[in-house]
């Protein structure tokens, strides 16, 4: 049987005790990924990516002869091998994918060699990767240029929106370039285009996200031991060293056990208690400074913490991108940047000491072909602030020419954090 829906495929992940990055999406009835295609109908294996993506039982998953890891095919995929592992609900998204992958760094494409197919849909929201399929499903948003192609993507909400309303601050975090934002995700409710430029960057944090779920549960130099009549659960569970993160966690675990109960608060929903309602964003933001993390999604799950390590320090690599992680207030109905009050802010966090050892850690495991070692040397001092506000400050004139006014703030900075 196939799912008609993606939140059967979700659940059906829960029953069969697997650990997806993606968990319930909240999508309506009307959801369904049943609509997909292989966009390249004659690549290899391309006939059975359709019904692998869609397994719903653990009779139905495929084994490893049926749909390989892309990466048991070739050790140095190119961009027309990535295309013959996508499935798509509309041509332009394909079109749109193709274009940004050539526009990558080439050194980033052993990254896709851990997983089976790219299922790109207009109902999924948010993206995930899933150690059920071995597939990631990706948002269309992340790949939009014109209005034609906004128009046949589902405009629902993030199910994971609203799960910090309760609490007195908010966890932020924003890829700066010279001081202004390093792309604008635009928005579905216009017709508004979005340049290519920004599409490749908004892209490549999802991807770069998604292919560290991958690379974390299937690293790459364990593939010689994969036995083709296993599914992808069981060649997870045939891992001798277990999965990078788990390495992670034993090489060095984040401590702070405020932020992991925050953090199942925060992004997997749980009710939090008196106590957690009334932390400020300088309290929370003190405990973050004390542990080491990249980004507060951090604390959802080991996996996450692998994830934006990795996501953080490849953006920043490969297009100089500062990331800013930050811990503001809102004032009452908070619209504005002035409304939210900094409690502690860290630009370019990843340049602390701990933090980055345990960046170069994930790194060196998931990209062990690229040496990284100059630029974690050359990394900044990150820059405090406990002050201030959400608007951007300017280095320089010269640089950035401040907003004559506060300007709104945009909650697809925040609601569409890859999963």
């Amino acid at each position: 049987m196939k799912p008609t829906h993606i939140i059967q495929m979700i659940l059906a992940h829960a029953v069969l005790g697997l650990t997806a990055c993606g968990g319930s999406s909240g999508n309506t009835d009307e959801d369904s990924l049943e609509d997909v295609r292989a966009w390249k109908p004659n690549a290899a294996h391309a006939s059975a990516l359709y019904n692998c993506v869609l397994a719903d039982t653990t009779s139905e998953l495929c084994t490893l002869e049926e749909l390989p890891l892309l990466g048991m095919q070739t050790e140095t995929p190119s961009v027309a091998d990535i295309m013959g592992r996508v499935l798509v609900s509309h041509d332009w998204m394909a079109e749109r994918f193709e274009e940004v992958l050539l526009a990558y760094p080439e050194e980033i494409l052993p990254l896709f060699r851990g997983l089976t197919a790219i299922v790109i849909d207009d109902d999924i929201r948010p993206a995930f990767y899933s150690s059920h399929t071995g597939a990631i499903y990706l948002d269309p948003f992340y790949l939009w240029t014109n209005n034609a192609e906004k128009t046949t993507i589902n405009p629902k909400e993030d199910y994971r929106a609203g799960f910090s309303d309760p609490l007195a601050f908010r966890a932020w975090g924003r890829y700066l370039h010279n001081g202004d934002y390093a792309f604008s995700y635009g928005s579905l409710d216009n017709t508004d285009p979005r340049p290519i430029a920004d599409v490749v960057l908004i892209s490549a944090r999802l991807l770069l996200h998604e292919l560290a779920h991958v690379n974390d549960f299937l690293p790459y130099d364990n593939y010689s031991s994969l036995t083709t009549t296993g599914t992808v659960p069981q060649a997870i569970d045939s891992l001798t060293n277990g999965r990078v993160s788990d390495q992670l966690s034993h090489y060095s675990a984040l401590t702070s056990s405020l932020l992991e109960d925050l953090g199942q608060v925060m992004y997997q929903g749980e009710t939090p208690s008196t106590a957690q309602t009334q932390l400020t964003a300088a309290e929370v933001g003190a405990e973050f400074e004390a542990d080491a993390a990249a980004d507060s999604y951090a604390y959802s799950s080991q996996f996450e913490d692998l994830a934006m390590l990795f996501e953080i320090a490849i953006m920043k690599r490969f297009w100089g991108l500062d990331y800013q992680v930050a811990f503001v207030e809102p004032i009452d109905d908070a619209t504005y940047c002035n409304e939210y009050l900094i409690g502690w802010a860290g630009l370019n966090w990843l340049g602390d000491t701990d933090v980055k050892d345990r960046a170069m850690f994930v790194t060196n495991a998931l990209l062990p072909d690229v040496d990284l070692t100059m630029f974690y040397q050359d990394l900044d001092t990150p820059a405090l602030s406990s002050t201030g506000d959400w608007c951007l400050q300017a280095p320089s004139a010269a640089v950035l020419a401040k907003p004559t006014a506060p300007q709104p703030v945009n909650p697809l900075h925040f609601q569409l954090h890859p999963h």
